[in-house]
C-alpha cells in the first residue's frame, strides 16, 4: 500500500514538471518571434547613400510625392502649373508664383479697390527666380523658399528637372523617360532646357508680369552646376546664381574653367560634411571671376536638405538676390492701402 502510494506521488511530480516544461518552452518560442524596433545596429540602405548624384529611392521619374496643388508646399501662396515644351517636345514643368496672383486675389476681395488700381497692378513686372532641385527631387524641395522671394516682389519658377515628376514625358505622350535611363547626351540638355525657359518668358504674352530680362537662379546639386552653365550662356539675363552643393563635375555637367566668363555675382553655399561638394566649391570658388562669396556650414546635409537643416540658408539666399537683382518694391503697396 506504501509502495503504490509512492508510485502515485511520483506520478503527479513527473507530469507537474511535464506542464512546467510545457509551458516554458512555449512562452521561449513567443518571445524569440516577437518583432524588434529601434535596433541601434541598423544602418541605411548603401543605396541611398554616398554619390550625391545617384539614388535609391523615388518612382520612376523622380517624383516621389502626389501633388499636393495649391503651394503648400511653397507657404501657401496660389501658384499656377506650367509645362513648357522644349525643342524636343520633352514637358518642362513647374509652377509659377508671383506677386500679381495675391495682388488680384486682394483686389477681388476689396470692393474699394478702383480700376486704377487694378490697371496699376496689371501692368507690374516682376523680376525671374528659376529653382532648380537636386537629382531625384522635384519642385516641391524647396520649402517656403519662394514664398519668401514672392514676399520680396519677385516672380518664381520651381520646375522639375528634365527626367524627373512631369518633365519626365514628352509633349502629349503617356510615356516617359526617366533620369535613371539617361545616356550623357540626355545631362547635357539640362542647361539649354533652362535657356528654353527663359526664352519661353520672354517671349511669350501669357504672363506678361514676368520680367526674364531680369533673371536669377537657384540651384541645388546637379542643380547647381546646371544653374551655373545656364548661367554662362545666358550672360545679359540671368543676373545672379546661387549653388548650393555644386560639384566639379556631376554627370558631365561641369561648369569649371567656364566660369572665368561669368562676371556676375555668383553664391556657393555648402556644408563642410559633404566632402566632394565642400572640395568642388572651392575649385569653382576660385575659377569664379566676378563677385564670389562662400558660406560654409558645418554638417547640415546636401542641396535642398541645407534649406530645412538650417534657417539662415534660406535667408542667405534671399539676402543675395535682393542684394544684385531688386525685386519689385510694387507688392509691398497693397490695393487696400489708398484707403482713407
Amino acid at each position: 500500500m506504501r509502495k503504490k502510494r509512492l508510485q502515485n506521488i511520483i506520478l503527479c511530480v513527473l507530469c507537474v514538471i511535464a506542464v512546467l516544461s510545457v509551458s516554458l518552452v512555449s512562452s521561449g518560442c513567443q518571445k524569440k518571434e516577437a518583432p524588434k524596433t529601434g535596433d541601434p545596429t541598423a544602418t541605411a540602405d548603401p543605396a541611398t547613400s554616398g554619390d550625391p548624384t545617384s539614388s535609391g529611392t523615388g518612382d520612376a521619374g523622380g517624383d516621389s510625392g502626389g501633388d499636393t496643388g495649391g503651394g503648400a508646399e511653397a507657404g501657401g501662396i496660389p501658384s499656377e502649373e506650367i509645362s513648357i515644351p522644349a525643342s524636343d517636345r520633352n514637358i518642362l514643368y513647374g509652377k509659377l508664383y508671383d506677386p500679381s496672383q495675391m495682388l488680384e486675389t486682394d483686389a477681388e476681395s476689396d470692393s474699394s479697390a478702383s480700376q486704377s488700381q487694378e490697371t496699376q497692378i496689371a501692368a507690374q513686372k516682376y523680376p525671374l527666380v528659376i529653382l532648380l532641385h537636386a537629382l531625384d527631387g522635384s519642385y516641391r524641395d524647396w520649402g517656403k523658399l519662394p514664398a519668401k522671394l514672392v514676399a520680396k516682389g519677385y516672380a518664381v519658377f520651381a520646375m522639375d528637372l528634365r527626367g524627373h515628376g512631369k518633365s519626365a514625358y514628352k509633349e502629349g505622350s503617356d510615356s516617359g523617360l526617366s533620369w535613371r535611363e539617361f545616356e550623357e547626351s540626355d545631362w547635357k540638355k539640362y542647361p539649354r532646357d533652362i535657356t528654353q525657359v527663359i526664352d519661353f518668358f520672354a517671349h511669350t504674352e501669357d504672363y506678361p508680369q514676368v520680367n526674364a530680362k531680369q533673371v536669377s537662379i537657384v540651384g541645388a546639386s546637379i542643380g547647381a552646376n546646371t544653374a551655373l552653365v545656364a548661367g554662362l550662356k545666358n550672360l545679359s539675363s540671368v543676373k545672379t546664381v546661387i549653388a548650393l552643393s555644386p560639384g566639379e563635375d556631376y554627370k558631365g555637367i561641369k561648369p569649371g574653367s567656364q566660369l572665368v566668363t561669368y562676371n556676375h555675382p555668383i553664391l556657393f553655399l555648402v556644408s563642410q560634411s559633404d566632402t566632394y561638394a565642400y572640395n568642388s566649391t572651392q575649385v569653382l570658388y576660385r575659377l569664379a571671376s566676378g563677385e564670389k562669396a562662400i558660406h560654409l556650414y558645418k554638417n547640415i546635409g546636401h542641396g535642398t536638405d541645407m534649406l530645412h537643416n538650417d534657417p539662415k540658408v534660406e535667408g542667405s539666399i534671399v539676402d543675395w538676390i535682393v542684394k544684385y537683382m531688386p525685386g519689385n518694391a510694387f507688392f509691398e503697396v497693397k490695393p487696400s492701402a489708398s484707403k482713407p
